[in-house]
């Protein structure tokens, strides 16, 4: 029984050094005013690439520019106007919004804290920051994103084009309306106006004929009948007698 007992013991100890070497803190200098600094920094710098007015500037340079790269050694003069419109853009902007944020900001003393410290900062912020300063870091995030951008473009049209299918398949679908059909025959959209065809018009009784003399025949028989019926006007006398 007092093995046990003695056993549980060691196994609490045993649990308690785990827990300690897991909170364990290793000493590896001061936090120093650098750190302080550079940790201020990145965290408004975060705050600013996650906001949406620089998502729609920076979505929208990407656009607008990424599809003149071609992958390839050779660096056209293009490029490299692009690449100053992109520093004087982007960076620009994140310059000045940290610039508000931080009294007394300044962007080169910020990129010598970061070379000691770019394993402290995320990846994508990383990758966003060189290719400021560095034109093959930038082509290649030209290049990468107008892969992405060019198999959105052509889900999309793929999308439209099964889309406008289905609309014309539906649209096939629907048989027009015949305004003779009075049968029941739906497969066939003529039977009705085939039905009215063969319906045979209603018979017209003949008048029979009399053989007339032209010599018995008078003016006013060959006058319409519309002028036999009209009585003779007389003109109204006028009395003209002096007074």
């Amino acid at each position: 029984m007092a093995n046990k007992e003695e056993q549980k013991n060691f196994d609490l100890v045993d649990d308690l050094d785990q827990d300690d070497e897991e909170f364990e803190i290793n000493d590896y200098g001061e936090y120093s005013k650098d750190d302080e600094e550079f940790d201020i920094i990145v965290g408004e710098l975060q705050e600013i690439v996650i906001s949406d007015e620089f998502e729609k500037l920076y979505k929208k340079f990407l656009i607008d520019n990424c599809e003149v790269f071609e992958d390839e050694e050779e660096n056209k003069m293009e490029y490299m106007i692009i690449f100053k419109n992109y520093e004087k853009v982007i960076d620009g902007f994140i310059q000045q919004e940290l610039e508000k944020k931080i009294e007394g900001f300044q962007m080169n003393r910020f990129l010598e804290l970061l070379k000691e410290r770019h394993n402290q900062i995320d990846e994508q912020i990383l990758d966003t920051l060189l290719s400021f300063t560095d034109f093959n870091n930038f082509k290649q995030l030209m290049l990468d994103y107008k892969k992405q951008y060019l198999e959105e473009q052509r889900i999309e049209k793929l999308k439209t084009i099964k889309s406008s299918r289905k609309t014309l398949d539906k649209a096939n679908k629907i048989q027009p309306t015949n305004i003779f059909s009075t049968s029941s025959n739906k497969n066939d959209p003529l039977a009705g106006l085939k039905n009215f065809a063969q319906k045979e018009l209603p018979k017209t009784k003949k008048q029979p004929t009399q053989d007339i003399d032209p010599d018995q025949i008078n003016d006013e028989d060959l006058r319409p009948s519309f002028f036999i019926d009209c009585k003779q006007l007389q003109t109204p006398k006028v009395n003209n007698k002096k007074k």
